[in-house]
């Protein structure tokens, strides 16, 4: 019996010295604040054309001397599981974009400093999983829009002091973007001639005007190369020719 007894309090002493090793060891790495949850693999691009690796991850393009164009691999079998981060690494005008059949799209441009995008790849198709959105633009009197500019943008009126007119290119698929008033001043979004803002004007070439009130707002969205289609309309906009 006290041989018994000898061998269970060994036993139980060995027991509670490995679960305090144990628990130190997990304490270490908790409170390491060198320690990484998480690594991916990062490539900084600065050439006019490239091509996006199988191997990538996040890419961090810098167009400080020329735009980029970044073409992305077909997306099949092999790529099913990759995520690709692209972000606009510096405060350029000059464009990243980048090409390939992303979402019923070919192209996605980043225009603004730290834009980013996320996608992944699918069967048959890269997927965007999420968009940090480019900063907003202050046109504040009448002025030709980029097509560069408008890829997820918003356009504000801030300090206009009369009616603008806002002319837009061609629409291209892919282009997405909003005009906000924050002045009590006219803004009128002119499509090219022979494209049309569907359903709030009547005939191509027609021009969409606003009310002149603080907080009106619109979303247009390429539809195909001749049309634009309105979403998350607020306040008073009617046709003009």
């Amino acid at each position: 019996m006290k041989l018994y007894t000898t061998l269970l309090a060994a036993v139980l002493l060995l027991a509670s010295h490995a679960q305090a090793q144990l628990q130190n060891k997990l304490r270490s790495i908790t409170d390491d604040p060198t320690g990484i949850s998480y690594k991916a693999k990062v490539r900084n691009v600065t050439a006019a054309t490239d091509v996006v690796l199988s191997t990538d991850h996040t890419i961090l393009a810098d167009a400080t001397s020329n735009a980029i164009t970044l073409t992305l691999p077909a997306a099949g079998t092999n790529l099913t599981t990759q995520i690709i981060v692209i972000q606009k690494n510096d405060t350029t005008a000059n464009a990243i974009t980048i090409d390939g059949l992303i979402d019923g799209t070919t192209t996605i441009k980043l225009t603004q400093p730290n834009q980013s995008v996320v996608m992944q790849a699918g069967f048959s198709s890269w997927h965007v999983l999420g968009q940090r959105p480019a900063n907003s633009y202050s046109v504040a009197a009448t002025a030709t829009l980029t097509a560069d500019q408008l890829y997820n943008s918003t356009f504000v009126n801030t300090g206009a002091s009369g009616a603008a007119v806002y002319n837009l290119p061609a629409p291209q698929l892919g282009m997405r973007f909003r005009v906000y008033l924050t002045v009590a001043q006219d803004v009128d979004i002119n499509p090219a001639n022979s494209t049309q803002i569907l359903a709030l004007t009547n005939a191509t070439g027609d021009a969409i005007s606003s009310a002149s009130t603080i907080g009106n707002c619109i979303e247009l969205v390429a539809l195909s190369s001749t049309t634009w289609g309105a979403f998350a309309v607020s306040g008073t906009w009617t046709d003009v020719n």
